[in-house]
């Protein structure tokens, strides 16, 4: 449990931070870390150039 509880405050915290600073809801800040994740993987593997 204390691992999980990290890792949701953690993942919390990215949302919060990242919507405050963009000037965003946070709804759609997560929306936007997820698309930043999902790029960092397609570069890491080469899909796009």
């Amino acid at each position: 449990m204390e691992k999980l509880t990290k890792k949701l405050n953690g993942s919390f915290n990215k949302v919060y931070d990242y919507s405050e600073s963009e000037g965003i809801d946070m709804r759609t800040a997560a929306f936007c870390i997820a698309i930043e994740r999902i790029e960092k993987a397609y570069v890491q593997r080469g899909i796009f150039p």
